[in-house]
């Protein structure tokens, strides 16, 4: 996961709907890496770290997340190349509004799929070659899905990189 902590994100709601399954149904140690931090400079100042937090100590789940923070760029490209798949469990929320999904291009362009759920912008930047749009807040597709991508490593990072191509400055 790449993004601030902020309820739009929904990595609450990943963590309590989807993760815990995920673990359960995968024969491989499966660990979520978080990058990013709780806004202290957003608009709306909804951040949610306190309730990811709950979260992963009420599953008991604290061992398999990682809390990284904000990254420098070398690091977080880093960590998009060593991850088998970027979550974006996006939420629609009143008055926060989500653009175009840059973080699905970046972590194309690293060789990493992305699975989403289709609320605001994230859409545009997501295709078959890099990865799956789910309906909103269907999480027992989202956690399908995931385990899909874990387990036959498809779409591979070829087809990731040669998707992001096409949003290059150039383009």
């Amino acid at each position: 996961f790449v993004g601030r902590m902020t309820e739009r994100k929904g990595l609450s709601l990943f963590i309590r709907e989807c993760f815990s399954n995920i673990i359960a149904a995968s024969e491989d140690n499966i660990g979520l890496v978080v990058v990013g931090h709780n806004p202290s400079d957003s608009l709306n100042q909804r951040g949610e770290e306190t309730a990811v937090l709950a979260a992963a100590s009420d599953l008991e789940l604290q061992d398999r997340i990682v809390f990284l923070g904000k990254l420098e760029d070398e690091a977080l490209w880093a960590t998009y190349h060593l991850a088998s798949v970027n979550v974006l469990p996006l939420r629609p929320v009143d008055g926060d509004v989500g653009g175009f999904g840059m973080v699905v291009i970046e972590a194309a362009a690293c060789g990493t799929p992305t699975i989403a759920f289709d609320v605001g912008g994230v859409g545009d930047a997501i295709s078959a070659h890099n990865g799956h749009l789910v309906e909103a807040d269907d999480y027992p597709m989202f956690t399908q899905r995931t385990l899909e991508v874990l387990d036959t490593e498809l779409p591979d990072s070829e087809s990731c990189r040669a998707h992001a191509e096409q949003f290059t400055w150039p383009r």
